[in-house]
């Protein structure tokens, strides 16, 4: 039985890895600038908008050097979308358009080189610009940023290695967006969206990447107690069949793992295995984390399978530290 389990771990590992993001997981991001677009189109004068997108061309490139590692190229198009603002002329609700897109990668650039006291700031100031746009001057759409800048927050806070932290103000926003809880903790307590704004298809995908947040802060940890500020959200009866299944299952295979039962848990991973590159990244790659200590419990075997799949997993760029810093295989 456990070598039947052992095999079918690492088939469903080697399917992840061969997934591309699938268009169906991307399509809540594409909704959102699709709608945001629409609204600054019929909003302002063509003029604007077209500096408006040519800044945003930037940003985007801006972006996509970051998440490459490559920061002087991409400070450099963020100063040349400074240089741009400065030399336009251009109406308060232009500017704080850009500006609300702009400083998050810039906080990212900082949260490279392990400044997160100025990334954090950064974030605080484009919540302020978001708040400013979806209340005075009616782009409700762009609420639903706060969740993206939630997940910010959650990352430097997990970074800075306050891990009770994250998981603690992850399953308050959980329960914010799938529950509707009232109150959230004062360091996210802006992080409420205009709901009947907001498609759930957003809603569903940020509540991916909060509980992938939380769950790398609690992966390869047997802490029962802090599981606990999360484990609700297993597909009790408050919760919606259809709504996140990744998560609710990451959720309910994290029960089975703190239970000991390797084997079950094993199996249940193997579902969460085959999401891969096609779903939310954080979630899989927590998974892999529980599930190359698992498999290190069932002897020579399963250290063989665990020790495979830490090296295949660890060389990937866009591992996460957690699983970089991960024990060496045995």
């Amino acid at each position: 039985m456990e070598k039947e389990v052992l095999l079918r771990v690492r088939e469903a590992f080697l399917h992840g890895m061969r997934q591309s993001p699938s268009k169906a997981y991307t399509a809540p991001g594409r909704l959102f600038a699709d709608r945001l677009t629409a609204e600054i189109n019929s909003r302002l004068p063509e003029k604007e908008v077209e500096i408006i997108n040519s800044c945003l061309a930037r940003q985007h490139r801006a972006l996509v050097a970051a998440r490459k590692g490559d920061l002087d190229q991409s400070l450099q198009e963020l100063q040349n979308v400074r240089s741009q603002l400065a030399a336009s002329y251009l109406s308060q609700e232009s500017i704080l358009l850009i500006e609300v897109l702009v400083d998050p990668v810039e906080a990212y650039c900082r949260y490279r080189v392990d400044d997160y006291g100025g990334a954090r700031a950064l974030i605080l100031s484009a919540v302020h610009t978001n708040q400013l746009l979806s209340t005075d001057y009616g782009y409700e759409i762009l609420s639903a940023q706060r969740m993206q800048l939630c997940h910010n927050m959650l990352r430097i806070t997990s970074r800075e290695g306050r891990h009770n932290d994250t998981v603690i103000l992850a399953a308050a926003f959980l329960d914010y967006l799938e529950f509707g809880a009232d109150s959230l903790p004062e360091d996210i307590a802006w992080a409420h969206v205009i709901r009947d704004a907001v498609p759930e298809s957003i809603m569903e995908y940020y509540f991916d990447q909060i509980c992938g947040e939380g769950a790398l802060a609690i992966a390869g940890s047997n802490d029962c107690k802090l599981f606990e500020h999360i484990a609700h959200h297993a597909n009790p009866p408050g919760c919606a069949k259809t709504f996140a299944p990744h998560a609710h299952k990451w959720v309910a295979a994290k029960h089975a793992s703190l239970r000991a039962d390797v084997e079950k848990y094993l199996c249940q991973a193997c579902k969460l295995l085959e999401y891969g590159k096609a779903s939310e990244l954080s979630l899989w790659f927590a998974t892999i984390i529980d599930v190359v200590i698992a498999c290190r419990s069932l002897g020579n075997e399963g250290i063989k399978v665990a020790n495979n799949i830490f090296d295949e997993a660890s060389r990937m760029p866009d591992a996460p530290l957690q699983l970089r810093s991960l024990a060496a295989p045995l």
